[in-house]
Parts: C-alpha cells; structure tokens; sequence
C-alpha cells in the first residue's frame, strides 16, 4: 500500500442484538491484532487501527457519511445478514446505486456510494463483507457459528489491509 493511501473499514449492526453485531466483534478483533485498546469503539467515530487504516462503526449507515468516506482511497462494509441462502462470508466489490429509499435505516453501502457520487464527491473502490448471522436476540454474545465466522472474517480482513 503506498504513503497516501488509506483504508477505511465500516462496521454496522447492533452489538445488543447477538450476531447482529458481528461488525462490532470483527473491529475490536481487528484493534486487538493491531494492539489498540478494544471496546472502545464508539457510535460514529473514526478509530486508527494502524498509519493506513482506520475503522468506523454505526448502528446504521447515514447519507451524512458521505463526506467521510470520500476522503478515503479504499472502503471495506461488514455486516452481517440473516439470508441462508448464501455463503457464512461472502467477500465482493461494491458498485454505487441509486437508493430509492436514502433518508431511512434501509441505506446500503452501494446506496451510501452512489449517494456520495451524486453530491459531487468521489466514491472509494469498495468491498463488502457480508457475513451470516444466526441468532438475534438480547444479547452482545455472538452464537458459536458466528464466532467462527468473526474469526474467519477477522483473518481475511487483515489479509486484505496488509
């Protein structure tokens, strides 16, 4: 990676809501793997893992992390998902969109790039990392196949900010 170059990973979900909070697990993994204190990660601020990355962490992505994410060269999203259908972590590119629906708790990443696009910022490349979550309930545990699935994203994450 080279001087200029920064990384921003984005991690959304609620920590309260069992495996929704699969982002919020993932970051503090990450702080731990690059020897910054964990739980520390607040609603909405930016936390340096390292001199080319940093992390963010939300309840929901906003049109207002527009301006924020423009000022980085390369984006990674994690959230986690209920759909069983697909794979437990699904790594692909993210392309802006159009969202129909950009003011509500529904915002995509693509949707929150596009929107970017549109006020006349540039949109990073992007990569999503989508991950299976199994159970939701009250709790910050995450269930024993999403703990496997934290640890797996976790490597994968650092391979790709290295």
């Amino acid at each position: 990676m080279e001087s200029n170059e920064k990384t921003l990973i984005l991690g959304y979900g609620n920590p309260d809501r069992g495996d929704d909070g699969l982002a919020w697990h993932i970051l503090n993994e990450l702080c731990g793997c690059f020897d910054k204190k964990q739980d520390v990660l607040l609603d909405g601020e930016v936390f340096e893992l390292n001199q080319h990355t940093d992390c963010w962490f939300g309840f929901q992505l906003t049109p207002e992390l527009s301006d924020l994410i423009a000022s980085y060269t390369r984006l990674i999203f994690i959230d986690a998902h209920v759909n069983p259908q697909s794979q437990d972590i699904e790594i692909k590119p993210l392309l802006p969109e159009f969202n129909l629906s950009p003011l509500t708790h529904h915002l995509t990443p693509a949707g929150l790039l596009g929107i970017t696009n549109t006020i006349g910022k540039t949109a990073p490349p992007s990569t999503m990392v989508a991950l299976r979550g199994y159970v939701f309930g009250f709790s910050r545990s995450l269930s024993p196949q999403a703990e496997i699935i934290c640890q797996k994203a976790t490597i994968a994450i650092q391979t790709m900010i290295k």
